[in-house]
């Protein structure tokens, strides 16, 4: 779960830095390690909740803003890892 968060920030700062290059390299990482934490939490209203978080992260990516990914990695994903 730490390692998670720590991805998230890392990945926020680099974001903010638009080092999107190295950001995007580390995503599909992060998205394998969310992709198993969702599987152990039992709480369907997180699980849900990170789902769209991931939804939105994708679409923020379609759209090249990178201010508004790491935003959603921080205010919208961080928040839902316990």
């Amino acid at each position: 779960m730490e390692l998670i968060k720590d991805k998230i920030d890392e990945l926020a700062d680099l974001l903010y830095q638009e080092r999107k290059d190295k950001a995007y390299s580390m995503i599909e990482d992060l998205v394998n390690d969310l992709t198993q934490y969702i599987s152990q939490v039992e709480n369907q209203e997180i699980q849900q909740s990170i789902l769209i978080a991931l939804q939105q992260a994708f679409q923020a990516m379609e759209e090249d803003d990178t201010t508004l990914l790491a935003d959603i990695l921080l205010y919208e994903l961080l928040e839902n890892i316990e």
